[in-house]
């Protein structure tokens, strides 16, 4: 009898670790199923760690690139998501995101197209900040919320 019935093939029991049999020592431990960094990738975007740094840091950064300090708003813009996303990556067990409702979406809706809307928002909130543009600031936050929300929008009938 295998020790893995009622679970689908390449996961892991909860709790299960797996030894080193030639040294005979722990050598990783894994609640969820395996995660490609691929999907790794994908669902640490919706971590809060990742959510709050990468929201705080836009704040931040749209601050200073609205006095023109360019250094300090690209800095502050770029440092924080990068190091919030190497920890989540490296130290978070994204496991149940995959198997959520929410990693369900992300991996039908988050596309490369939609991720790079999302960038373009971004940029555009950055450029509205600089020339001192509520409406553009308003405007790339719009961009930003209707490419997370893609797909929740009713599908066009044929």
């Amino acid at each position: 009898m295998s020790k893995n019935k009622g679970f689908a093939a390449g996961t892991r029991l909860p709790l299960e670790a797996s030894f080193n049999r030639q040294v005979g020592t722990l050598q990783s431990f894994q609640l969820g199923p395996r995660m490609t960094l691929k999907e790794k990738i994908l669902h640490h975007q919706v971590h809060p760690a990742k959510l709050g740094a990468d929201i705080i840091a836009a704040v931040v950064s749209l601050y200073f690139f609205w006095q023109h300090q360019l250094f300090a708003g690209l800095v502050t813009h770029l440092l924080p998501p990068v190091i919030a996303s190497a920890a989540v990556l490296h130290l978070a067990d994204l496991a149940p995101y995959k198997t959520s409702r929410l990693g369900a979406y992300l991996e039908r809706y988050m596309t490369s197209t939609v991720q790079a809307i999302r960038l373009a928002g971004d940029l555009i909130t950055v450029l509205a900040a600089w020339y001192h543009s509520v409406a553009g600031l308003a405007a790339g936050a719009a961009v930003i919320l209707a490419a997370w929300s893609y797909g929740l929008l009713p599908p066009r009938r044929s």
